[in-house]
């Protein structure tokens, strides 16, 4: 599948996703609240792309999974709200929240997009609460869930 075909098929999600190559592999796509989030799969690296909208008008944080004690990159696009602002990313500053402690590395931002990595050493689930600071002083936070589950356990 190339990035033709989702133009002619999803002309509004070939727009939304910019970083779409088909050298990445499968895309899987799915719409939580005001969220859309993308995670792009492939034999050695999964890539989770969240594209916050900035008017939604309910919230559900956007869930996620991933085995105990691997580090996966998350993808925070502001995009959207910087337009609709009319302003930049400046900064962003993500905290683990929830139940489960999740390790977090800084972010780091380039085009109104945040990445960071996130892990955990035991099972369950966590929240990464993600604050955007705009260059105009306003800010925007997103939410995820990170079902941190252990490979090895029976149930």
């Amino acid at each position: 599948m190339s990035q033709g075909d989702f133009a002619g098929v999803f002309p509004p999600l070939a727009s939304l996703l910019p970083c779409y190559s088909p050298s990445l592999g499968t895309l899987v796509s799915s719409r939580k609240g005001g969220l859309v989030s993308s995670q792009f799969l492939s034999g050695v690296q999964t890539l989770r792309r969240i594209l916050v909208n900035p008017y939604r008008n309910d919230f559900e944080p956007t869930r996620f999974s991933q085995a105990i004690k691997s580090e996966l990159e998350y993808k925070l696009d502001f995009t959207n709200t910087a337009t609709a602002r009319g302003s930049a990313v400046s900064g962003v500053t993500v905290e683990s929240k929830g139940s489960r402690k999740l390790t977090l590395t800084t972010p780091t931002v380039s085009s109104n997009v945040a990445s960071f990595y996130v892990s955990a050493e035991n099972s369950g689930n966590g929240v990464v609460q993600a604050e955007a600071t705009f260059a105009d002083g306003k800010q925007e936070r997103a939410y995820i869930t990170v079902i941190a589950q252990d490979p090895q356990y029976r149930t």
